[in-house]
């Protein structure tokens, strides 16, 4: 029982209760609760930097998963002596004897005494030049080959640059020294001139000392 202050009335709480005595009143609720309670909540949309973070993820995930299908080829060429590339054209195998002498014919004495010793053994004839194995020396020879190029490159370089540096030394050398015989020469010619001067006509030597005192303030 509830009372209800300054009108001076009860209420009993009975009385709220009322309406949902019938059986139809309490079917009609359970139905709309049941009907609240099956509404699934529709979630927010992600915003911008969180798309952005989840499409990084997602390639960062399928890159890694591309590349870790090299993981043993890298591993294989680390542990390798020698690495050759598997785009490299093989080298052109040596054709043998037989299809190069297929359809050639003997034209002189000496070309038909050859064939016939060529012909004679059929094992240089039937069987490649090169063996696998001679054919792999040759390759390792060929990479010893281009190390010892390149290390031969190196040092024509270094003599290079060492013989240009020199010439470079030599040349201001050169232009120094020859300046100085120059600026001698001309010292050695004025005072000839001075000499000369000093003897036909003095008035005219005190003028130019006094010009050369006058320059030499200048500066």
């Amino acid at each position: 029982m509830v009372s209800s202050e300054g009108s001076g009335e009860r209420l009993v709480l009975s009385d709220l209760l009322e309406p949902f005595k019938t059986s139809s009143s309490l079917a009609t609720v359970k139905k709309r609760l049941n009907r609240i309670k099956s509404k699934k909540t529709v979630e927010l949309p992600l915003n911008k930097e969180d798309v952005e973070r989840i499409h990084r993820e997602v390639a960062f995930n399928k890159t890694s998963q591309t590349l870790s299908k090299w993981d043993p080829i890298v591993q294989k060429n680390r542990q390798a002596e020698q690495l050759f590339s598997p785009l490299m054209k093989e080298q052109s195998a040596v054709a043998p004897i037989e299809h190069v002498l297929n359809g050639w014919k003997a034209r002189t004495p000496l070309e038909q005494e050859i064939f016939n010793l060529l012909c004679k053994n059929k094992q240089p004839v039937t069987d490649p030049l090169l063996t696998l194995v001679e054919k792999a020396s040759l390759k390792a020879m060929s990479l010893e080959e281009a190390k010892m190029g390149r290390a031969e490159l190196q040092r024509a370089r270094a003599l290079q640059s060492y013989y240009e540096a020199r010439a470079q030394r030599e040349k201001k050398i050169k232009s120094k020294k020859y300046r100085r015989v120059l600026k001698k020469g001309k010292a050695k010619r004025a005072l000839k001139e001075f000499e000369k001067l000093r003897k036909t006509n003095p008035a005219a030597v005190l003028e130019e000392l006094e010009k050369l005192e006058k320059a030499r303030m200048m500066e």
